[in-house]
């Protein structure tokens, strides 16, 4: 259904003469211009047809992760062919959609909190029935023993008006030791942005070290004016086996926080030391709602042995560049 006719050719030989002859010059000189407009629009069809499939094996990959983060075994598996194949990174193989929707029951079972992302890498179409689409996926929490992260490819094929996944292999991804657990903070690289009020919060995240330690810098602006900065540095202790950070502000102050995941987002226990010695406790909780958005907000403060009261929330949004675009 997505060929395109082909024009008749043309008899190798065609006997003209007078009028015809000079009728058929015509002719002959100007497809030229237009066999080139013809080409360029074939072209054209040609690209949109697969930025149109291309769009929709992405849809079926976001249908992937909202079944999966919904923990609906029939719908993941539903996105197979009915003799499809899921390979994972240990090698088991399952065969048809009923192998597939059974792994995916037990899976949810033993890992009820666990949710998934995915960065889709590349997506090529083999002629207009086939395409393999290749890229990373990314669990969190990380379940115990297993992997943050790992490479798949998957083959899809046209069956019956959609995009099917005919195979899938995982593959483990390996990571410098001690960065694999940051892997489920890499949403947090690049530059963000909050406004409360005429005050502007800029943060930017980047990774350090070889990937072990992620650097967090931030300046509060009133209008043209910064008012404060700091750094703060995120990374895997292996002696208590936490995500920790430490955060040093440019009015002297600096605290200690340690990192937990929960189904949304992370939650990091603080303590720190203000600027004229009194100390400080907070849980700040941070709740992820787009790739583009984040919540913020501080609860359970106390400065000294005085209780504080809980911050309301505040969105935090990523900077994009004018050029960067989105699925």
């Amino acid at each position: 259904m997505y060929s395109l006719k082909r024009k008749r050719r043309l008899p190798s030989f065609i006997p003209l003469t007078g009028l015809a002859i000079l009728l058929a010059t015509a002719i002959y000189i100007q497809p030229a211009g237009i066999a080139q407009e013809s080409t360029n629009i074939t072209k054209d069809r040609e690209s949109t047809f697969q930025q149109q499939e291309k769009a929709v094996i992405r849809a079926s990959a976001a249908e992937f992760v909202s079944a999966f983060n919904s923990q609906d075994a029939k719908r993941v598996a539903a996105l197979w062919t009915m003799r499809g194949e899921y390979i994972n990174e240990q090698g088991q193989t399952f065969r048809g959609r009923s192998a597939i929707e059974k792994e995916y029951e037990a899976f949810f079972k033993k890992y009820p909190k666990v949710r998934i992302r995915t960065k889709i890498d590349s997506i090529r179409l083999i002629g207009d029935r086939a395409a393999t689409e290749e890229g990373t996926t990314f669990l969190t929490p990380t379940p115990l023993g297993d992997v943050a992260e790992g490479n798949y490819i998957a083959m899809h094929v046209h069956e019956n008006g959609k995009w099917l996944m005919a195979s899938v292999r995982e593959q483990r991804r390996e990571v410098p030791r001690g960065a694999a657990p940051l892997r489920n903070l890499e949403w947090f690289i690049g530059d963000w942005e909050s406004r409360s009020g005429d005050k502007v919060v800029k943060t930017t995240y980047r990774w350090l070290g070889g990937e072990r330690f992620i650097e967090r810098s931030f300046t509060v602006n009133e209008g043209i004016r910064v008012v404060s900065s700091g750094t703060q540095i995120i990374g895997w202790d292996p002696a208590t086996q936490e995500i920790q950070s430490w955060i040093f502000s440019s009015d002297g102050s600096h605290g200690h926080g340690v990192w937990k995941a929960h189904q949304s987002g992370w939650s990091v226990t603080s303590t720190g030391v203000m600027p004229d010695g009194n100390t400080t406790t907070s849980v700040n909780v941070i709740t992820r709602t787009s790739p583009r958005v984040f919540g913020w907000k501080s609860v359970n403060r106390s400065i000294g042995n005085v209780r504080m009261p809980d911050t309301s929330e505040i969105v935090v949004e990523r900077v994009l560049e004018a050029s960067t675009q989105s699925y």
